[in-house]
This record gives C-alpha cells, structure tokens and sequence, in this order.
C-alpha cells in the first residue's frame, strides 16, 4: 500500500458511491469506506469498511487519521428531520476530522444544481456556477451551508486540493427511486406526453458523474462544476422511445396555454415547460462525458427490461 493515495469515501453505499466502487483503480489508490452498516459488505471487497457516521466525531477522527483524499458523497435527501443533523452538523464534523488527521491534502464533495433553488422558469435562464443562490426548500437550504462551510474552508487551507460537484437529476441502473422508470413506461405504453417547443432537461447518467469524481483525482486545480448535460425535452422524449423501439406519442403545448395555468397558480406542467438550464461549460472545458444522455438511457433500459419493468 505504500505510496497510495490512501481514500475515505463517505456514502459509498449509496447510489453514487456504488458506482464510483465499481469504477476505481484499487491497485493505484488505497480506500476506505465509511458507512453505518458494516455488514452490508461481505468478505474479499478491496476496500476497507470503517464503521461510523456523520454525526459522531470520534468516528470521523478515526477514519480520516492517515487519509490523503475524501471524497464526501454522504448527504440526506429525503428525511426532514435528519438534513440540518447530517448536510450541515455532517459537514462541520468532517472539516474537524479533517483538521485533526492534518493529512488530507485533497477534498472532493458532491453538492447538487439544488443550491441554487432556480427549479423552474417559462422563460429562458442559463445557470452557471456564479448564478446567485436562493434554495426553496430544506433540503436545499441544508446542501447550499453544507457548500459554503466547505468552500470557507477551503479558503482558509492554502494549498489543498479541492472541488464542488453539483450534478443534475442523476439517472442510471441499481436507482434507488427508479428514477426514470415511470416516464419509460409512459412512453412504452403510448400514453400521451405534453411538452412545449423549448422544454428543457437536465440529467447526468451516473457513471458520467463516477467518471467526473475520477477525473478530478487527477486533475489539477480547485472549482465548483455543474455536472450533466441539458437538451430539449421533446429529444430526450425521442432518444427514450427510439430505445424502446416505439412511436412516441407527444403533443405541444403553446406557450400561452402554460402562462395561463402559472397565472392560474396551477404547476401540473412545470415540468414539460421548464426551460432552466445548467451550464456544464466550465466542466467541458478538460472533460468529455464518456457515456452521455443517450447510451445512459440505452442501459437503463436493459436493466429495466431485465428486470421485466419494461
């Protein structure tokens, strides 16, 4: 192991984290896993599991002593009375630990596009990394501290390596939610879809997003980065039924007919009138997505279809 980069990831038992496992090099870097539940990882894995949790500072002490990189996936998404607790009480406790090992030299956190709080817009609007952020809800609230305490600390580290990564909706096999899964088998079904000429989406397929994390391993210099790629709605709608071998059944909305539904306070098509876009030119600038949106899409459904979901 000697002259390994020695690697704690936080959340490696999640979505992400499980992808990122599948992707890394163990004979170049030496990992460690956090996680509550050790038993969750059988014999033989080539990594170590260290038992622990963001809310315990002791634990995080012990598993970041000799740690060169973290790369910090934990977050809560999705229990109300656990974000204050783990986004923001999880974030200070590891910036302790950190200080405590005095050994990382290079930090990798996953934040979300979700700090912003730009949800939803009828009219054309670019976000990029400088867009000023306004969160909308507690989730994130929580996730836009969690950033800046990082990026506080940073500031204050010369020196140390570091980056923010902000994804957008990440899709991909293994989804907890299935995320996707429903609007596959709408268009599957030929139920009708409503979008408007200049609906956008946003989604990163997750192993674009493992490839990112292990790209900024390497790479040189600190920064925040949007992750994911933005299209028209109707040519995402296209590349899911060209895989499912069907005929789309789509209709468009005027525009005028959304407005008028907004004015009415009434959101039901926020969703295929949203022309937000996130920005992901800083990250294309020294990286290329190796899989995209497409094949993204063309292996989420081979493994829905495996599963006979679709």
């Amino acid at each position: 192991m000697q002259g390994k980069e020695k690697i704690l990831i936080t959340g490696a038992s999640g979505f992400i984290g499980k992808s990122l496992l599948k992707k890394i090099d163990f004979d170049r870097y030496d990992v460690a896993i956090l996680t509550r539940n050790p038993q969750k990882f059988g014999p033989g894995e080539r990594f170590r599991v260290v038992e622990g949790d963001l809310s315990d500072q002791e634990s995080l002490n012990r598993a970041l002593s000799g740690i060169t990189v973290l790369i910090n996936l934990a977050a809560e998404v999705r229990n109300p009375d656990k974000l204050e607790e783990t986004n923001i009480g999880g974030t200070e406790r590891l910036i302790a630990a950190i200080r405590e090992a005095g050994t990382v030299k290079q930090v990798i956190h996953l934040s979300s596009v979700g700090v912003v709080g730009m949800n939803y817009s009828l009219d054309p609007t670019v976000v990029n990394e400088q867009f000023p952020a306004h969160p909308k809800n507690e989730y994130e609230r929580t996730k836009l501290i969690s950033e800046k305490l990082f990026l506080s600390f940073f500031k204050e580290t010369p020196g140390l390596h570091w980056s923010v990564l902000r994804p957008t909706n990440v899709f991909g096999a293994f989804h907890p939610f299935d995320a996707l899964l429903n609007l596959m088998q709408h268009v599957r079904n030929g139920k009708r879809i409503l979008y408007t000429r200049s609906a956008k989406v946003n989604y990163v397929y997750v192993e674009d997003l493992t490839a990112f994390i292990l790209n900024r391993l390497e790479a040189t210099g600190n920064g925040i980065y949007n992750v994911g790629n933005s299209m028209d709605l109707k040519a995402f709608l296209d590349d899911i039924a060209h895989e499912l071998g069907t005929s789309l059944n789509a209709t468009r909305l005027p525009k005028w007919a959304v407005k008028l539904f907004v004015g009415l306070k009434i959101r039901k098509l926020d969703s295929v009138s949203n022309e937000v876009v996130y920005s992901d030119k800083a990250l294309r600038a020294h990286f290329q997505y190796p899989f995209g949106v497409k094949e993204g899409i063309r292996q989420t459904i081979d493994y829905y279809k495996h599963l006979n979901k679709l």
